[in-house]
C-alpha cells in the first residue's frame, strides 16, 4: 500500500519556512513528513499575487484565489494520477478545491485545517474591531464552506476545532484529528543562568492572540525584577506599549535556538484563537518547561499531565506557579533540560511522528476506491 500512496499523492500548499511564522513552520513540517511518505512528491505552491484585484482591495493575503484561471494549476490537476490523492495544506483553498473537484471528480481530496479560519478571524474582529478581520472572517467562511462541501477528508488539529467546524459547516464528510508536527533542528545547549532573574520566554508572531497574551504577561508581571521576560517574534518590535525594564521585546530573529536554550521557562498565555501552538512543540524539543493557559495547550493531550507542564486558569494561579519557579532557581534546583519533554516531542509532535498518522489517512483514502 505504501507504494500506492507514493504513486498517487500530490500536495497543494502555500508559503512554508522552517524559520517563519507558526503557520509557515507547520507547512514546512507537513512537507517534510509527506516527502518521507512520497519521496518524489509533486508539489503545487500557491503564491500571493499583489496585482489581484480583490487582494489589492482588501490588502489581504488571499492565497490561491488568483490562480484558479491559470493554466499551471489546470495542467497540474490534470496530471494527478487516476483516483489519486490531492492533499491541501490549509482550509483557505476552497476555490481551488472546488475547481479541482470539477476538473477531476475521481480524485480524493484531503484538507488539513490549521485553524477554523472563519472562527479565528471572527474572534480577531471581536478583539480588535478592525474591518480587515471581519472581511477575512467572511472570506474564509466562503472558502471553508467550499472545502467542507467538496473534500473527502477534513483533518483538524484539535477536537475543539472539529466541534466548531461541524457547527459552521454541517454535512462535512469524513473527519480526522491529527496533532501538529513541528520540524526543529536547532542545537540543544541549555545555557540558562543559575542566578536570578528567572528567564521567561514568549515566542510567536504578532497576531491578535499572541499580542493579547504578551500584554497580559506584561500586566501580570508588573514591575517585579525577579523575572526577565523575552518576547520574540515577527512584528512584535512594532507593537506599541509593550516592553519594560523586565521585558525585552524583539522582532523576527534568524534562529530561536539561543533564546530557547537560555530560557528557564516558556510562556504560553494564550486566551483566544484556535488550532495548536507551535511554541509548545518547540519548547519540548529544547527540553523546556511550559506555563500555559488551558486554551494554549489545546491538542497536546499526550502531555497535559506531565511534570514539565504547568496550567493555570486565573492570574493568582499564574503568580503561584511563577513564584515556585523562582524559589527553585534561588535554591539551585531549576531544571535546565527535561529529557522527557524532548522524548515526547520526538514521539508525538515531530515530523517523524506525523508520518505514521498521515500514512494511515492516505491509505484509508486509497482503500475506499
Amino acid at each position: 500500500m505504501a507504494a500506492d500512496i507514493s504513486a498517487h499523492t500530490v500536495l497543494f500548499t502555500g508559503l512554508f519556512d522552517e524559520h517563519g511564522t507558526g503557520r509557515e513552520k507547520f507547512r514546512y513540517s507537513n512537507l517534510i513528513a509527506l516527502q518521507q511518505i512520497v519521496p518524489d512528491l509533486p508539489v503545487f505552491q500557491f503564491k500571493y499575487n499583489k496585482q489581484h484585484q480583490l487582494a489589492k482591495l482588501l490588502s489581504l493575503r488571499l492565497d490561491g484565489l488568483h490562480l484558479m484561471s491559470r493554466s499551471a494549476f489546470v495542467d497540474f490537476v490534470r496530471n494527478i494520477p487516476k483516483e489519486g490523492i490531492a492533499f491541501f495544506d490549509g482550509s483557505n483553498y476552497g476555490s481551488a478545491v472546488a475547481r479541482l473537484r470539477s476538473l477531476r471528480p475521481d480524485v480524493h481530496i484531503v484538507v488539513l485545517y490549521h485553524n477554523v479560519e472563519s472562527s479565528f478571524f471572527h474572534r480577531a474582529f471581536k478583539q480588535n474591531r478592525r474591518p480587515k478581520s471581519l472581511a477575512l472572517a467572511g472570506y474564509y467562511f466562503m472558502q471553508e464552506r467550499l472545502v467542507a462541501k467538496y473534500a473527502d477528508v477534513n483533518i483538524f488539529l484539535t477536537q475543539e476545532d472539529l466541534h466548531i467546524a461541524k457547527q459552521f459547516y454541517p454535512g462535512m464528510r469524513n473527519t480526522e484529528v491529527l496533532p501538529i508536527s513541528v520540524e526543529c533542528d536547532g542545537p540543544i545547549r541549555p545555557s540558562a543562568d543559575s542566578q536570578l532573574p528567572l528567564n521567561a520566554l514568549f515566542v510567536g508572531g504578532a497576531f491578535y492572540a499572541n499580542v493579547e497574551a504578551a500584554r497580559w504577561l506584561q500586566e501580570a508581571l508588573g514591575d517585579r525584577h525577579d523575572i526577565m521576560l523575552t518576547v520574540v517574534g515577527k512584528g512584535f518590535d512594532r507593537v506599541e506599549g509593550l516592553g519594560a525594564d523586565n521585558i525585552r521585546v524583539l522582532g523576527f530573529v534568524d534562529s530561536l535556538a539561543m533564546y530557547y536554550n537560555a530560557s528557564d521557562v516558556v510562556m504560553n498565555t494564550i486566551f483566544s484563537g484556535s488550532g495548536m501552538k507551535t511554541k509548545v512543540a518547540e519548547a519540548l524539543y529544547y527540553g523546556k518547561p511550559v506555563v500555559s493557559t488551558r486554551m494554549g495547550i489545546n491538542g497536546y493531550d499526550k502531555i497535559i499531565d506531565k511534570d514539565y507542564i504547568s496550567i493555570f486558569d486565573e492570574k493568582d494561579e499564574f503568580v503561584r506557579i511563577m513564584d515556585a519557579f523562582i524559589e527553585r532557581k534561588k535554591g539551585g534546583q531549576i531544571t535546565a533540560f527535561y529529557p522527557e519533554a524532548k522524548q515526547d516531542y520526538t514521539m508525538y509532535y515531530s515530523p517523524a511522528a506525523h508520518v505514521g498518522n498521515l500514512t494511515q489517512i492516505l491509505q484509508t483514502c486509497l482503500k475506499s476506491t
